[in-house]
C-alpha cells in the first residue's frame, strides 16, 4: 500500500509517498527500524522549519569523505 501527504513547502509542493510494504520489508529486522519510524512519522509530522529557514539544499556545495561503491545484488522488491 502506497501512502502519500502534499506538503506545502516555500519552495514549491512537495508530494511524499510511502510504499509500506517495501518499507517495512527493508527496515525490520536488521538494525533500521528507526529509519522506518522516521519515515512513518513524517506523513502526520513532518519537520517543516528545514523547508522554511536556511539555505535550500541545492545550493549548498561541498565534498564528503566517501569511498563509493558499486551494488550489483538487486532485491526482489515482490517478496
Amino acid at each position: 500500500m502506497i501512502r502519500s501527504v502534499s506538503l506545502d513547502h516555500p519552495g514549491g509542493y512537495y508530494i511524499y509517498r510511502v510504499h509500506y510494504h517495501k518499507l517495512n520489508k527493508l527496515c525490520n529486522g536488521n538494525g533500521f527500524s528507526f529509519l522506518g519510524e522516521y519515515l512513518h512519522k513524517v506523513m502526520s509530522q513532518c519537520p517543516d522549519d528545514y523547508f522554511s529557514t536556511g539555505p535550500r539544499g541545492s545550493a549548498l556545495k561541498f565534498r564528503l569523505p566517501a569511498n563509493l561503491i558499486e551494488i550489483t545484488d538487486s532485491f526482489d522488491w515482490a517478496h
